[in-house]
Order: structure tokens, then sequence, then C-alpha cells
């Protein structure tokens, strides 16, 4: 079985070879296309706006969840500070902890 430490390092090298061969941009295009539209079918569900205006409000809707994320951050680092904890996280479990109190004390969750 592997270490936290060995699984961590295994997927760096994987990263590292994939960077050396492919283009960022290329191997996440699909994903940040997919990702992009979301913000796009959230703001017109129904297809009914003009395509100027669903762009409009997807940036505004993209801009608002992309702030959110900001807030939320700065939330659980002004937490982990006061607990004395260490800024970085290794244990994205521990993060995702830390982000349902902060959500659960209103704020970093959808709004």
């Amino acid at each position: 079985m592997l270490s936290s430490t060995e699984r961590k390092l295994y997927g760096r090298i994987g990263a590292y070879r994939q960077h050396s061969r492919h283009s960022p941009v290329e191997t996440t295009a699909v994903a940040r296309a997919t990702f992009l539209s979301s913000f796009e079918r959230e703001v017109d569900p129904d297809g009914v706006l003009s395509s100027e205006e669903r762009a409009r409000r997807a940036t505004a809707a993209h801009k608002a969840h992309m702030t959110r994320l900001a807030l939320l951050s700065v939330k659980v680092r002004r937490e982990r500070k006061e607990q004395g904890l260490p800024e970085r996280v290794e244990d994205p479990s521990a993060l995702r902890r830390i982000a349902g109190l902060v959500t659960a004390e209103g704020g970093g969750g959808n709004a």
C-alpha cells in the first residue's frame, strides 16, 4: 500500500510528464468549456435569452462564483489562523470539513 507521500509524488510525476508532452491549454479545453457553459445553463435554463444577454449574464455568474470562492478562502485561512493551524491543508477531506463549517456559519455556500 502506498503512503500519502508516495501517492502525491506519483501524481506529481504523472502531471509533469503530461505537461512535458502536451499543452495544459489543450488538455483542459473540454473541461474549461464545460465549466463555463454551466453558467450559461444556470442563467438561461430554457434558452430564451439572446446569445449576447446569455453571455453577459454567464460572465456575471462566473464572477460571482469565483468571488464566493475567494471569500470562502479568506474565511478558511482566518479560521485556521485562529486555531493555530497551518495555512496549507494537505488532506482534501480536512479542507472540505473546514469549508462545511464556514458554510454553516453563513458564508461560502451558494447564495
